[in-house]
C-alpha cells in the first residue's frame, strides 16, 4: 500500500515516526502492519503520518503462519517497524 496524505493525531506516531533536520520536521518510516483488514491494525494504518510508507496486509496478502513468505516480504519491503494486528477471532 503506497504511503498516502494521511494526517496523525496520535501522539505516539507522532513522537515515533519524527526527525528533525535543520529545523524541518520530517516524518518517515516504513511499517508492515499484519492483519490490517481487522479492527486494531485498520485504526492503526488511518492513524499514521501519511509521510510513513505503510504495508497494511490482510492474512489474504500475508499469511503470518507461512514463515517463508514473511521473511521474504520483509525482505523485499524492509520495514523498520513490523507491527503485528493479527488475531484469530472465532474463539
Amino acid at each position: 500500500m503506497a504511503p498516502g496524505k494521511r494526517k496523525s493525531t496520535c501522539p505516539f506516531w507522532q513522537g515515533f515516526c519524527r526527525y528533525f533536520i535543520q529545523g524541518i520536521r520530517i516524518l518517515y518510516m516504513n511499517i508492515l502492519i499484519t492483519g490490517g483488514n481487522g479492527q486494531l491494525g485498520w485504526e492503526l494504518n488511518r492513524s499514521i503520518p501519511g509521510t510513513c510508507k505503510v504495508y497494511s496486509c490482510s492474512k489474504s496478502d500475508l499469511d503470518i503462519t507461512d514463515s517463508k513468505r514473511v521473511l521474504d516480504e520483509v525482505r523485499d519491503f524492509k520495514p523498520d517497524c513490523i507491527i503485528n494486528t493479527a488475531a484469530y477471532t472465532a474463539v
